[in-house]
This record gives C-alpha cells, sequence and structure tokens, in this order.
C-alpha cells in the first residue's frame, strides 16, 4: 500500500488534551487505519444498512438486541472497511470493526444486554477501497444509521418502535429524547466553555447527523471538498476515537462510555472541531484542518 503522510497530534497538558489530525501514516496493517482516497465513481455501493432490532429472547431482567451493519459493493474490491458505533442514551455502549481484503461484501454483528426504557442510535460508515491499473488509489464511502426506542416497563409489556405508533410510545419518545438531550447539551455546553469557543463562528452537528451528508454537502463546503473532509473526518474518528483517545504519549482511554461528541464545522472553512467527554469527564478536543 502507499503511504499517506500528515497526522498531526497536538497534544496539550493543562487537564485537557487538544488533538490535531490530519491525513494519516497509512500503514500495512489496514486494521490500524481507515484512509480516504479520492471517491471513484464507477464504485457503488449496491446495498448498506445499519440495524437495530430488539429479539424475543430475554435474560433475567436485560433485554437483547441485535445489532447488525451490513454492505456490499458492485464488485470486489482491495479493501472493504466498515466501522460501527452504537450509543444507549447518548452514551457510547460499543463500536464494531471489520475488514477484509479482495471481497464485496461485509457482514458484522453483535448481540447486546440491556435493561430499562432506553433510546439507542447507532451509525456506520461504509468504505471501499480499490487500487487502478495506473497505480491511482481511489475510494467509495457511504454512511448509515439506525435508531430504536425500548420502553421496558412494569406496567407494560416489553416493545420497540422507531416511529412512535400510538400516545403511550408518543410519551415515552418525549421524556427519553428530553432527559437525553438535557445531559448531552450540558455537556456541549461545559465544552464550549471549557475550550473558550463561539458558538456562533460554527456549524453544530453531531456524530449521528453525519448521514445526512450522504447526498448533500456539508455547510459552507463543495461537494468535492465535503466529500474529502467527511473521509477525513472518518479517518479521524477511526484512528482517534474508535482505537482509543489519546490523553498524552502514554495515556490511552477507551472511548466506551464517553458521550455523544459535538462536531464544530467553522463558518470561515478552514477547520472542525470534535468535542468529547470522556467517561470520567475529561473534556477531548481534536482538531482537523480543512
Amino acid at each position: 500500500m502507499k503511504t499517506k503522510t500528515k497526522l498531526l497530534l497536538i497534544i496539550l497538558l493543562v487537564g485537557v488534551t487538544s488533538l490535531t489530525l490530519t491525513k494519516f501514516l497509512y500503514s500495512n496493517e489496514a486494521r490500524e487505519s481507515l484512509t480516504y482516497f479520492p471517491i471513484d465513481p464507477t464504485l457503488a455501493f449496491l446495498s448498506a444498512e445499519t440495524k437495530l432490532t430488539l429479539l424475543n429472547e430475554k435474560d433475567s431482567d436485560e433485554y437483547i438486541v441485535e445489532w447488525e451493519s451490513y454492505s456490499e459493493t458492485d464488485k470486489k474490491v482491495y479493501l472493504r472497511q466498515d466501522i460501527s458505533f452504537l450509543y444507549i442514551d447518548g452514551v457510547l455502549m460499543d463500536s464494531m470493526s471489520e475488514w477484509k481484503e479482495e471481497v464485496s461484501l461485509l457482514e458484522n454483528k453483535k448481540k447486546l444486554k440491556g435493561e430499562d426504557s432506553s433510546l439507542l442510535q447507532s451509525i456506520s460508515l461504509h468504505h471501499a477501497e480499490v487500487h487502478l491499473q495506473d497505480d491511482q488509489i481511489k475510494s467509495a464511502q457511504k454512511m448509515t444509521s439506525d435508531h430504536l426506542y425500548i420502553i421496558d416497563s412494569s406496567f407494560s409489556p416489553l416493545e420497540s418502535f422507531r416511529i412512535p405508533e400510538n400516545k403511550e410510545h408518543e410519551e415515552w419518545k418525549k421524556i427519553l429524547d428530553h432527559v437525553i438531550g438535557q445531559h448531552l447539551h450540558y455537556s456541549w455546553n461545559e465544552l464550549l466553555t471549557h475550550f473558550n469557543l463561539n458558538r456562533q463562528q460554527y456549524h453544530e452537528l453531531t456524530i449521528l447527523d453525519l448521514v445526512k451528508y450522504n447526498e448533500k454537502s456539508l455547510p459552507g463546503l463543495d461537494e468535492r471538498t465535503s466529500q474529502k473532509v467527511m473521509g477525513q473526518l472518518w479517518e479521524g474518528l477511526y484512528k482517534n476515537y474508535l482505537l482509543g483517545i489519546k490523553l498524552s504519549p502514554n495515556e490511552t482511554i477507551s472511548p466506551i462510555g464517553s458521550k455523544i461528541p459535538l462536531i464544530l464545522l467553522s463558518k470561515d472553512g478552514t477547520h472542525i472541531y470534535i468535542l468529547i467527554e470522556g467517561k470520567n469527564g475529561e473534556k477531548i478536543k481534536l482538531v482537523q484542518e480543512i
């Protein structure tokens, strides 16, 4: 594989961490990196899906959810990679990462236990890398997502829904959205204050909002730049979030237990900040140059 340069990590040790990232070394260990290359217009995904399903099985007081990621390109490619994040009530519960060479299809699934009424949200990046005869490397990418409200109450049967189908569903959705939203907005406001950021200078997104930009450009960016920025954003999320958040050269923490990241796209089109609150309250800022 060719190398790809420009990984920059700036670590500020003043009780918090600020990481600056762009492109990074593309080693032969595909599992250690996910790399964006220019989009190949001849390469397409036949199908791609992220799916959450409440199973009929139950273990003691816990219910079981099946979490799936599936994608298929229209031809075999040099490298296929899929990564997925699962958030429960606004907190990262788990992640999945799968890669294979010379295939078109990737499938990945897990079963997880849960209890109490909750909102489950998942987003996946489906990535394909193709090596062309003229020694060029190109790629294709697609995002999918799913969400599921689970009602586990002693006053009603265990059930799930995506869109409310009755008044009880509407009430549970309202309660869960309100409580989770309060916690997340408090966390994000604390991060913005801590890093002294003026939110008027940024377009605000969450990691779960990224799926909206499969077919349209990120705010303030043209289509080509948006594709590049999105690809490099997922590079950074894979290397510096999924694989662990580096607080210092000698300390890396798991992202599990952290809250949904807030993504700030500068209105002047120069940079992106990714703000994360770790499980134990660590305040982390990832910086991506555009």
